[in-house]
């Protein structure tokens, strides 16, 4: 891969559901969230396990990765 190349995979990267934490984020039963991406799918799987899949706050907590992916405002803030 030249440079050029390089650069362009990289700023992919850092743009959308690829785009990655400053620092991990811990979770309860052991493990992290890396990037945004691991995000989507935590929050989809407590979906999935959770019966309560509609609630306010597992809606907010979407809308928020959302906005964060489709413009990049800071990611860190979801989770303070």
């Amino acid at each position: 891969m030249n440079g050029r190349m390089k650069l362009a995979h990289h700023a992919m990267r850092e743009r959308g559901w690829f785009r990655t934490f400053d620092d991990p984020v811990e979770l309860p039963g052991g493990g992290g969230l890396h990037a945004l991406r691991d995000s989507g799918h935590y929050i989809a799987k407590l979906a999935k396990r959770d019966r309560d899949h509609g609630s306010p706050a597992r809606l907010a907590a979407i809308e928020a990765l959302m906005l964060v992916v489709e413009h990049g405002s800071d990611a860190m803030l979801l989770f303070a």
